[in-house]
């Protein structure tokens, strides 16, 4: 299942969660887990920043995280 969140957008499905976030200027966070759910936890990474991102679902099953010049869309199959 495909969830847009205000702050990132988040897929779940066959056990999977996979979450991807806006991350400072011009790039993305990416984190998944096999089970459970996605912590908050920052380990060595930067603090996250500011970010002119915006997050879209214009469709049913697809959804888009635009950060500056770095653009990802997930679509489910």
């Amino acid at each position: 299942m495909l969830k847009p969140h205000a702050d990132y957008i988040e897929w779940t499905g066959e056990g999977e969660t996979l979450r991807l976030e806006p991350w400072g200027k011009n790039s993305l966070r990416v984190r998944s887990t096999p089970r459970g759910t996605i912590t908050s936890h920052e380990y060595a990474l930067q603090a996250q920043g500011k970010s002119d991102a915006t997050i879209s679902s214009p469709n049913v099953g697809r959804a888009t995280v635009r950060n500056g010049a770095i653009t990802a869309v997930i679509t489910e199959v």
